[in-house]
């Protein structure tokens, strides 16, 4: 699983796209998606964050959604004063969302803690 999601990223991400506006903006939202999913996988029972940053609880969903809308708008601006940087951006949220799904599968791995 982790090979085939690997390789759909770097396939998608090295791919001469006639757009890469769009490219970017399919990237932002896998980087979300696999945000949240990452999240979810954080947040099962007996299970806790590590990160201090993110806190615990319902506090990891609202950084990770905060972080999320953060990366887009940073994204946006950058682009606005260099657009020649489009594609390196894209990829850069492909990198982001193929971190969060490998997290996220490792999370899943972790056996949930006995109480």
């Amino acid at each position: 699983m982790r090979r085939v999601l690997l390789l759909a990223c770097i396939t998608v991400a090295t791919a001469d796209a006639a757009n890469w506006r769009i490219m970017r903006r399919i990237a932002q939202a896998g980087a979300c998606a696999a945000s949240m999913i990452d999240a979810r996988t954080t947040l099962r029972p007996g299970l806790r964050e590590t990160n201090p940053i993110l806190g615990q609880g319902g506090q990891v969903v609202g950084v990770k959604i905060g972080l999320c809308a953060a990366q887009i708008v940073a994204a946006e601006l950058y682009l606005r004063r260099h657009p020649q940087h489009e594609k390196a951006v894209a990829n850069a949220s492909f990198a982001a969302a193929g971190m969060y799904g490998a997290i996220a599968v490792k999370n899943m791995g972790l056996p949930n803690a006995k109480r």
